[in-house]
């Protein structure tokens, strides 16, 4: 596992262990060190996107959704999806985990969301976010885009951090 991974692998663990008990969690973490301009282009890093392997959730195209939400969320902050190829001030990737909690009666479901900025000048973590939060399947592609991008506003609420 690569050294990237590992960390945020460790933020990731650490902010959702470090949580409280609520039912949904957000919370953001980053390096003072580095500078965040109030405008900056992004561009995605595939190769680091994570993924659970289930096609019952493919068929919920909470890929697509996670992209787009992530992408208009970062847009509205003013950091905008590079053209192909041009220069970019941040690498973006995300990881999406799914868990079941089984109890007496019923099943509940949780989706959880932690979304990496790179400095792609220094290849240091700048930023890392993450949201958990309830799953109902039953919900309609419009409705759970609708609560994604709820929640990824709330994790991006004070992006990018003031200096």
């Amino acid at each position: 596992m690569r050294l990237l991974e590992r960390i945020i692998l460790v933020v990731a663990l650490g902010t959702l262990l470090g949580s409280s008990g609520c039912a949904r969690k957000a919370g953001p973490s980053y390096d003072p060190f580095l500078r965040f301009p109030a405008t900056a282009q992004w561009a995605w890093d595939d190769a680091l996107n994570r993924f659970p392997a289930d096609p019952a959730i493919e068929e919920l195209n909470i890929r697509t959704l996670a992209r787009e939400t992530i992408t208009a969320g970062l847009a509205a902050r003013g950091y905008t999806l590079a053209p192909q190829g041009g220069k970019v001030d941040f690498r973006v990737h995300y990881h999406v985990g799914l868990r079941k909690v089984i109890k007496k009666d019923s099943v509940e479901g949780y989706g959880s969301l932690s979304l990496s900025l790179v400095d792609a000048s220094t290849n240091r973590n700048a930023w890392v976010g993450f949201i958990e939060a309830d799953v109902d399947v039953s919900n309609s592609e419009a409705e759970r885009r609708k609560r994604l991008q709820k929640e990824v506003n709330k994790m991006l609420k004070d992006f990018p951090p003031s200096q």
